[in-house]
């Protein structure tokens, strides 16, 4: 599904247009220089709701090369190594990144406002932000999760148990988020989450496919009746 990764700063709705004239059917969003329900934003959101465009945003701390949770350089000879490659191609310079501007709670204006437009938050809303994520994704039909940030989301996804749990299944989406070659590793972690999360063959199929199937266009959504 060719998405476009944007800066709403620099966009209009018209580029949006031109976007989905030649073949994006969704939009990305990192690193912005203002919180993410900023009003100078909502040109794009409308455009890309009535195009039927969903959002992926990226929620929280941007992550870097060393994590430092797990890593060190005093100690750690690749994290050294990955620090001075860092410093060497000019990446640890001042930057306006601010992850108090992309917080799930943004999303919930933005569904407010714009109803039909779909919203998908990155990583399960981000480490320290899982109950703005679980609150938002719990009352707002349009916004929706992904389980994609590597090692540490998937962990806490089973720890705290946010996947069927806090979050509902028909709310979160997987991503990767990482290079081709990892891909199956994290395919792999996922199906663990799943075991250990205790999860039905139908929820897990819902989280593999179904939902962003439905979120994208490629499947109708179907309801329960009485």
């Amino acid at each position: 599904m060719p998405s476009a990764m944007i800066d709403p700063d620099e966009i209009t709705g018209q580029e949006v247009r031109r976007l989905h004239s030649i073949g994006y059917r969704g939009l990305k969003m990192i690193g912005v220089r203002r919180p993410y329900d900023d009003y100078k934003y909502f040109g794009v959101y409308q455009v890309a709701e009535e195009l039927d465009m969903p959002i992926l945003m990226h929620m929280g701390v941007i992550g870097g090369g060393v994590d430092y949770s797990i890593m060190h350089p005093r100690r750690d000879a690749k994290a050294a190594s990955t620090m001075e490659r860092m410093r060497s191609a000019g990446r640890m310079q001042p930057r306006d990144v601010s992850a108090m501007r992309m917080r799930p709670f943004h999303m919930d204006t933005i569904a407010n406002n714009f109803p039909a437009l779909k919203l998908i938050g990155a990583h399960m809303g981000g480490t320290g932000n899982y109950d703005e994520a679980a609150s938002v994704t719990r009352w707002r039909h349009n916004v929706y999760l992904d389980l994609s940030g590597g090692d540490t989301i998937e962990r806490h996804a089973v720890e705290r148990r946010l996947v069927g749990y806090e979050i509902g299944v028909e709310k979160i989406t997987w991503g990767s988020d990482c290079n081709n070659d990892e891909i199956q590793m994290h395919v792999e972690h996922l199906e663990n989450v799943f075991e250990q999360s205790g999860l039905t063959e139908d929820q897990k199929h819902r989280i593999r496919w179904a939902n962003a199937a439905e979120i994208f266009g490629f499947e109708q959504p179907t309801f329960a009746r009485e």
